[in-house]
């Protein structure tokens, strides 16, 4: 008896025992139809929510949206094209890097010759006078 009042709610516990107090029998109250409503109405405000969800983009979670746009991305018929063109890129990026580098390179060593050529000069040019 103790038992299947402490599984019963707040409010009809506190009525049950106000009623034992004043030594009174206690109907089981019938909760079938309550139960089947109750369900009902749980299940329209699912439903509800999920209409909502379903109209407005904004509303879901962001982990939700970026497994779809995910799944989109992987299984989109342009992902091929998208890669091709990536690399392709990439590609054309190194090979402008490389040339400029080696034109730069040119560009120093052609500004190093005359340098070389003033310290291969001779002893009698130098600021001590030739002493070794």
């Amino acid at each position: 008896r103790g038992r299947r009042d402490r599984d019963l709610k707040g409010g009809l516990r506190r009525k049950i025992n106000k009623k034992r107090k004043r030594g009174r029998k206690i109907k089981k109250r019938r909760k079938r139809r309550r139960k089947i409503k109750k369900r009902r109405k749980r299940r329209r405000k699912i439903n509800k929510r999920r209409k909502c969800r379903e109209r407005v983009p904004g509303a879901q979670n962001a982990t939700s949206v970026q497994g779809r746009l995910f799944s989109f991305f992987l299984l989109s018929p342009h992902l091929p094209g998208l890669f091709f063109l990536s690399f392709s890129l990439r590609l054309c990026w190194l090979v402008v890097f490389y040339r400029l580098s080696r034109s730069r390179g040119r560009r120093s060593r052609q500004a190093a010759k005359p340098l070389s050529r003033r310290l291969r000069s001779t002893p009698s040019t130098w600021d001590d006078g030739g002493a070794l």
